[in-house]
């Protein structure tokens, strides 16, 4: 009986994780981490400033907000509704807010939660990589919800209704990053 029982924990419990990710993969991109050197170009085309407040959608690991909280006097938050990777962050972030929150200039946060759901009106940036579909139904929040002066910086897709300020792609085989300003 023991064994049947944790048989069915087991199966139960694998059946969420890989629920929350094929959930989160269908809604808006399955959880696939930025190149380092990605990561770098999509940091210096945020342009954050000194408490200014910053939206990460679909933080996976949580290694973008963390970064940006490393780097910047600001307020990282991110958005994660995938079981494992939203884990991961939680147990980074932790790990840094112990050993290494010497080194972080900035607030650094990450939620369980659905960002279709946030309130974009707070944000002065915005940083995400998602699939066409996820940016097709979050154009419309982002028309009502973003303010005056904030920023958009997505990684390889851009939006359809609005024109970019810039595209950073310096090479042929380099991933596009778009950055929109309101």
């Amino acid at each position: 009986m023991s064994e049947l029982f944790f048989n069915f924990v087991l199966l139960l419990l694998i059946l969420i994780v890989f629920g929350s990710m094929m959930v989160a993969s269908f809604r808006t991109a399955p959880w696939v981490p930025s190149r380092k050197k990605d990561l770098r170009r999509l940091i210096e085309l945020a342009e954050i400033k000194k408490g200014e407040v910053v939206y990460e959608l679909g933080s996976g690991d949580g290694r973008i907000v963390l970064e940006l909280a490393r780097r910047y006097e600001a307020k990282i938050i991110g958005y994660e509704i995938s079981v494992i990777p939203y884990l991961i962050s939680q147990i980074r972030l932790w790990l840094v807010n112990t050993f290494f929150v010497h080194r972080m200039k900035g607030e650094a946060k990450i939620l369980y939660r659905d960002f279709f759901t946030a309130d974009f009106s707070q944000a002065d940036v915005l940083v995400f990589f998602l699939t066409p579909y996820g940016l097709k139904r979050l154009e419309k929040k982002f028309r009502l919800e973003m303010k005056r002066g904030s920023r958009i910086i997505s990684y390889i897709f851009p939006l359809r209704i609005f024109s970019p300020k810039s595209i950073s792609k310096p090479t042929k085989t380099s991933n596009p990053i778009y950055c929109y300003h309101f």
